[in-house]
């Protein structure tokens, strides 16, 4: 491949287990390739964020060129960590979250191209064939310029209508920022509960959704992880995801 693969995993809001899915992507696509993941909310990484504690291999790299780390000097530690076979991450300090309004305010169009030179050097860095980008849980500038920058993004979203209202919202501005341009961005319902069966989410997703992703098929469905553990129990066979025959 001549340029990087990238993934951009993002949400209309916090708490549906974006974070969760997109470590678990990067796992299992590093089963074939070098994959580096890029937690973009700098703010809160969660589960990303404690990568750092339990590599035991790390190099050091440049810090971003993006507005919001201007104040932060080349002083600060950056670093790309295995963390497993294949699998790398970019782990990094804690930043004050006061610095925000520094990144939403810049211009989402420049900060793609931003982001865009800067995976490039983290892929020839570190060899990676596969980024995968962890960003910020709801809409914000840094959510919409990873999606500008990916090849294809997932828009992960519970099936409530309040969730689901967020979907929306991030993936009407999207279009907004991206104007003519091509997006490959598919729905991931997760956190499926059992009232909310599978055939019922796909008539649901035709009915209702489909339009909204350009006629795309609905990507994947995972069920909540209290009962996919109960029912792990019962057969190995739960989870259903369906990918388009291309």
């Amino acid at each position: 491949m001549p340029k990087p693969h990238i993934i951009a995993v993002v949400s209309g809001r916090g708490g549906v287990g974006k974070t969760m899915l997109a470590v678990e992507l990067a796992a299992e696509l590093a089963r074939g390739r070098k994959t580096l993941l890029f937690n973009l909310d700098f703010f809160n990484r969660g589960l990303t964020g404690l990568f750092a504690s339990i590599s035991e291999h790390s190099r050091k790299i440049a810090v971003p060129s993006f507005p919001l780390f201007a104040c932060v000097g080349n002083d600060t530690d950056w670093d790309i960590a295995a963390i497993g076979q294949n699998l790398l991450a970019v782990c990094y300090d804690d930043l004050d979250k006061s610095e925000a309004n520094t990144l939403e305010m810049t211009d989402i169009a420049s900060l793609a191209q931003t982001l865009d030179r800067y995976i490039q050097m983290l892929a020839e860095a570190c060899g990676a064939e596969v980024i995968v980008l962890d960003c910020h849980g709801g809409p914000g500038n840094t959510s919409f310029a990873a999606c500008l920058t990916a090849q294809h993004s997932l828009l992960v979203s519970e099936p409530d209508r309040i969730t689901l209202h967020g979907t929306l919202h991030f993936l009407r501005i999207l279009k907004r920022t991206a104007g003519s341009g091509d997006l490959d961005i598919r729905l991931v319902f997760n956190k499926v509960i059992p009232a909310f069966s599978t055939p019922f989410l796909f008539r649901f997703y035709r009915d209702f959704l489909q339009s909204e992703f350009g006629g795309k098929p609905l990507l994947g469905i995972y069920p909540l992880e209290a009962h996919l553990t109960k029912e792990f129990e019962k057969t190995p066979f739960l989870t259903t995801v369906y990918l388009p025959r291309s």
